[in-house]
């Protein structure tokens, strides 16, 4: 039986977690405070909506609301796709939460892939689904206009089949693409461009072409987005002006639900935020109660990799984590310990 921790060394662990309980604490509460007050603008901006709405005179206005709808659904997913980490890591500048970069090794996301492959289909598919919902309000709009609307309803099933094949590609791409043989291809390619890299790196002038090409691929991917999701927005602003008029009335719409949102997108990333935060405060706050009881008898630090370990698994839930993880990752081996 190994001989017990002396107290000394019992009670800085105990001092360690509990400060870390504290930092954690300290990060949830604000990620709380922001989340509480930006529900509460977002209720203002829906109540001002409401107030202009009773102004309004639409033509159509069934076909206004739902294209407002639309509208600032396009806004949202246009920032999201332009800002880094999307949501997520906007959420995370403006908090004040940054915490770097997640990246992993290409050979560590292909082993994450093929060990979840089905989770990764459904995650995929329900994300198709919200394509799928946007057709079916595009449709709904349809529906509604009377078809000597001309030019709007035209535009209107433009978007609508641009949306459809957005879903049938992402469809295919899961059912075809995320399946062990095609991932198999892809890991032997992966193990290619490693050795390319690897020969990149050796030599400075081809490394410095090289990052020539990745910042002009960057640029590329800033400007696909900006023309697919940007024309995607002027669309609907052309149909929402159609059905309610080129009004500065309209032009508060549509800025006012485009703000409520964004806002409404950053208070779930919040509370995502604060959920995790919770989830650590439970673990390194049950650690420390196991050494102050004495539960833990010594090998505090053991314990406590063991315990960051499950930790970044039940985060990671419903996603198992591959053993390369483990291996790449610098995270688990820096206790910080005493």
């Amino acid at each position: 039986m190994a001989a017990e921790a002396s107290p000394v060394q019992r009670w800085r662990w105990v001092d360690l977690l509990g400060g870390e309980v504290t930092r954690i604490a300290g990060v949830r509460r604000t990620l709380l405070g922001w989340a509480g007050s930006i529900t509460a603008a977002v209720a203002l901006i829906v109540w001002t909506i409401i107030a202009l709405l009773e102004m309004e005179s639409a033509s159509n206005l069934l076909a206004f609301l739902l294209m407002l709808v639309i509208v600032s659904i396009f806004g949202v997913r246009l920032v999201a796709a332009l800002y880094p980490a999307g949501i997520g890591g906007l959420v995370d500048k403006v908090v004040g939460t940054d915490s770097g970069s997640d990246s992993l090794e290409p050979e560590v996301l292909i082993d994450f892939i093929r060990l979840n492959v089905s989770p990764l289909r459904s995650l995929v598919l329900k994300g198709a689904l919200a394509d799928l919902f946007l057709v079916g309000v595009l449709a709904l709009v349809g529906a509604v206009v009377p078809p000597a609307s001309g030019g709007p309803q035209g535009l209107i099933w433009v978007l609508a089949i641009l949306r459809l094949i957005v879903f049938m590609i992402v469809v295919a791409f899961t059912l075809l693409v995320l399946s062990p043989s095609r991932l198999k291809v892809l890991t032997d390619a992966i193990k290619g461009v490693k050795e390319a890299r690897a020969a990149l790196e050796k030599n400075p002038r081809l490394l410095a072409l090289y990052l020539k090409f990745v910042a002009l691929e960057r640029v590329g991917s800033i400007a696909w987005n900006s023309l697919y999701y940007g024309l995607q927005v002027l669309a609907a602003v052309l149909l929402v002006t159609a059905f309610g008029g080129a009004s500065f009335n309209v032009i508060r719409l549509m800025l006012l639900a485009f703000v409520a949102s964004l806002l409404s997108a950053i208070v779930w990333e919040l509370w995502k935020t604060a959920h995790v935060a919770s989830v650590q405060i439970d673990y390194f706050d049950g650690l420390r109660m196991d050494i102050l009881l004495k539960e833990i008898p010594t090998d505090f630090e053991r314990e406590y990799e063991d315990t960051r370990i499950e930790l970044q698994k039940e985060l990671a839930e419903p996603f198992k984590l591959p053993q390369s993880y483990w291996s790449d990752s610098t995270e688990p081996a820096n206790s910080n310990g005493p």
